[in-house]
C-alpha cells in the first residue's frame, strides 16, 4: 500500500477514535447545561455551526498533542506504521503541528481530491515543506 493511502486510513482511524471521544464530551456538555452558555449567540447563528468548528478545533489540538510529543504521530499514524518529521527527522513544535493539522481540516475533501487524482502529495504539505510522513520501519 502507497503511503498516500496509509495517510488516508491513518486519517480516517483518527477521526472515528477522535469522534467517539468528542461524543462522549457533547453528551457530558448537555448533560451540564455546558451549551445555554451560548444563549447569547443572536437566533439566526446556528449553535450547530459553533460545535462543528469546536470539533476541528479540537482534533487540531488532539494531532498536534500527538504529533509534537515523543510519539512524533496520532493513533492512526502509528497504527499504520507512519511519523511525522521535519526535514532532517526531528520532531516538530506543537504549534507547527497544530498549525498542519488545522489547515488539513479545512481543505481535507479538496485535497483528497486533487492529490489522489494529480499529484500524490498533499497540499498542507507543500505549505509545510519543511515537514513529512515517513515510513517507519
Amino acid at each position: 500500500m502507497s503511503i498516500f493511502w496509509k495517510r488516508i486510513w491513518a486519517y480516517l482511524i483518527d477521526l472515528a477514535f477522535f469522534s467517539m471521544f468528542f461524543y462522549l464530551f457533547f453528551v457530558v456538555m448537555n448533560k451540564i447545561h455546558f451549551f445555554e452558555l451560548f444563549s447569547f449567540v443572536p437566533k439566526y447563528f446556528d449553535v450547530d455551526l459553533l460545535v462543528f468548528l469546536l470539533f476541528f478545533i479540537l482534533l487540531s489540538v488532539y494531532f498536534a498533542i500527538l504529533e509534537s510529543s515523543k510519539w512524533q504521530t496520532s493513533i492512526g499514524k502509528k497504527i499504520m506504521g507512519l511519523i511525522l518529521t521535519d526535514a532532517e527527522g526531528n520532531r516538530l513544535s506543537f504549534w507547527t503541528c497544530f498549525a498542519r493539522a488545522f489547515v488539513f481540516q479545512i481543505i481535507f475533501w479538496i485535497e483528497i481530491l486533487a492529490s489522489g487524482v494529480y499529484q500524490k502529495e498533499f497540499f498542507h504539505d507543500k505549505i509545510f515543506h519543511h515537514t513529512k510522513v515517513i515510513y517507519k520501519r
